[in-house]
């Protein structure tokens, strides 16, 4: 809603009702049949879907079968001639009801369907987040949904995997990860931007003022986490784990764990991407609120507004993640925004998914490890550093000809701190018995051996660039071992 600023500093709102409002649904203008509010939302898409709901009167039974799920809804208001759009959806199944005598019809919609009904696998390494959405676009929406106005400026590279996932979940993902957010238009078009929000001055709301209320204001500690760990797929019997952590947060209050599953990320890379976004979104949320005003009919999902309120604290401007309109007859039009980094809806989903995975996908960690720092499934000898008098054959790491000894050692990989203890673990053969199995944390030059697969083995020294050694012997009556698939995984 325009303020006017007059001589002095006061703000003013303009109205608190439109001058005109108009409802349709397939074209058909129910306006004149609405009773009490219309209530509509519109976030950005890391911050949720947009919803809607109205009650229609349904006297004579007038509506009583003129609408059906898919149908298409839209409100429009304005202070000129209400042929301003300001939501647009899908209404699910329509449901009868009786409200103080007189038949109802009630409808409730959400924008964006295909985002919330529509489950896509998608999974990329080392992708601009650009060219992540714009091939998940092409793939799977062509025609449906346009990348006009998504920015061409999100080159940051993300890595994702998502098997059978909400499209608005691995959209949602591979912008977190970029540093953006987005929404939908009303032509289908996709609009990003950084997620520190789009500059609005046409709006403002200010106490006194336009001010109606709000909800507590400031940081919610109770939703901040500074340690992630992320459970993920077992791949040919290796536990992949992700792992982050904040130590600087930490020191200042004490450890907050996350502990997260995701089945459907079967890689390393995956895993510990997905760590560290969450991380960054859990650590250190902004101070948080939601702010009731009259008016504001120039809201876009991200904008970021002036709030005025000096008995709160609050004169910045502040980014809108949310925003929830309310129509009414005898109120005229409220707006709530919910500001700063209100959680978004992906965080649920995420505990929602949590929730159905943990009792069906088997987690082994027994030994409580932060994460797994190296996996070797011998397709490829992408990280392996040297292969003495051993090779890989058919996904598998074997002795070469002639030969009762040989040695593996992986690349090193930085594990960003000191390990006190490791953990192998190893998918063999019956052969394989005699085999040794090593870890350093110093690139290879001092070596410890594990006293058994799968148990916890300590190291000294502070070194945390770890590498893996395994050498393969054959004995007596075990001529062929073969090893299909290795783990390393680390311990502060």
């Amino acid at each position: 809603m325009p303020i006017v600023l007059k001589p002095g500093g006061t703000f003013l709102p303009r109205k608190y009702s439109p001058t005109y409002e108009q409802v349709t649904i397939g074209g058909t203008d129910i306006t004149a049949d609405i009773i009490g509010q219309v209530t509509y939302s519109r976030p950005t898409i890391r911050g949720g879907i947009g919803t809607a709901s109205l009650i229609l009167s349904n006297a004579d039974r007038k509506y009583l079968t003129s609408f059906s799920e898919g149908d298409e809804l839209k409100i429009y208001w304005d202070y000129t001639d209400g042929t301003t759009q300001k939501w647009e959806g899908e209404i699910n199944v329509p449901r009868v009801g009786n409200q103080e005598g007189k038949w109802v019809i009630v409808i409730s919609a959400k924008a964006t369907p295909l985002l919330v009904d529509k489950k896509i696998s998608a999974s990329g390494a080392d992708e601009s987040a650009y060219d992540a959405i714009k091939n998940i676009i092409d793939n799977y929406f062509s025609g449906t949904f346009t990348y006009t106005n998504m920015s061409a400026s999100m080159t940051a590279l993300v890595t994702y995997q998502h098997q059978e996932a909400l499209v608005r979940t691995v959209i949602a993902d591979i912008l977190q990860q970029a540093g953006y957010d987005g929404y939908i238009d009303f032509d289908n078009d996709i609009n990003t931007f950084v997620d520190t929000g789009v500059e609005n001055k046409t709006e403002v709301i200010t106490c006194p003022g336009n001010y109606r209320g709000m909800t507590p204001y400031g940081r919610d500690s109770n939703k901040e986490k500074n340690r992630v760990k992320v459970k993920c797929a077992i791949v040919e019997e290796q536990q992949i784990i992700g792992f982050d952590e904040d130590t600087t947060i930490q020191g200042t209050s004490h450890i907050k764990d996350e502990i997260l599953t995701r089945n459907d990320i079967t890689t390393l890379a995956a895993a510990q991407a997905y760590a560290t976004s969450k991380l960054n979104e859990l650590k250190e949320t902004d101070p948080e609120t939601s702010v009731t005003s009259w008016g504001l009919d120039n809201l876009n999902p991200g904008d970021k507004i002036p709030i005025r309120i000096p008995d709160a604290g609050m004169n910045d401007f502040f980014y809108i993640k949310k925003f929830a309109v309310k129509l009414s007859p005898i109120e005229g039009i409220s707006t709530t925004v919910d500001v700063a980094n209100i959680v978004p809806n992906e965080y649920t989903e995420t505990l929602e998914i949590k929730k159905k995975v943990e009792a069906s996908v088997t987690i082994d960690n027994s030994n409580d490890m932060d994460k797994t720092l190296i996996l070797e499934t011998f397709d490829n000898q992408d990280n392996i550093l040297s292969l003495s008098d051993s090779k890989l054959e058919e996904g598998d790491l074997i002795l070469s000809s002639g030969v009762s000894e040989g040695t593996m050692i992986s690349n090193s990989f930085d594990n960003g701190y000191a390990i006190t203890s490791f953990e192998i673990r190893a998918f063999t053969n019956e052969d394989c018995g005699a085999c040794e199995y090593y870890a350093s944390n110093d690139e290879g030059v001092t070596w410890v051996q594990v006293g058994a697969l799968s148990t916890l083995t300590t190291i000294s020294g502070s070194g945390s660039r770890i590498a893996l050694k395994v050498i393969i012997k054959a004995s007596t009556g075990h001529t062929n071992p073969r090893i299909h698939s290795i783990s390393l995984m680390v311990k502060r």
